[in-house]
């Protein structure tokens, strides 16, 4: 099955940050990292699908976010903002959710 255009097909995280710097956007700036204290896991799920930890704040458990990247280099949140609660259950649902987009 074809990935739908709207997202990009990426083999690594190097290119999905490629793309979306190329593109003048700043999810990955050095800053926006370190305001969200964000970390960016290594996996690619279909080419477009991965997985983002935040802490909000000191003493605050760090929380995941299954995210997308856009054709347009758009980074799109997939699910709840730190909705989920441990890096297992996101690389789970980034899994399922690429699975789904490859489907159409």
């Amino acid at each position: 099955m074809k990935l739908n255009r709207r997202y990009a097909k990426c083999n690594c995280i190097k290119e999905i940050k490629a793309l979306n710097t190329a593109q003048g956007y700043k999810f990955f700036s050095p800053d926006t990292l370190q305001f969200f204290d964000s970390v960016i896991e290594d996996d690619v799920f279909g080419g477009c699908v991965f997985v983002t930890s935040e802490q909000n704040g000191y003493g605050n458990p760090r929380l995941y976010t299954v995210r997308t990247i856009q054709a347009n280099g758009r980074i799109e949140t997939l699910s709840d903002f730190q909705g989920i609660e441990t890096l297992n259950q996101a690389l789970a649902k980034a899994r399922t959710i690429a699975s789904e987009l490859l489907q159409g």
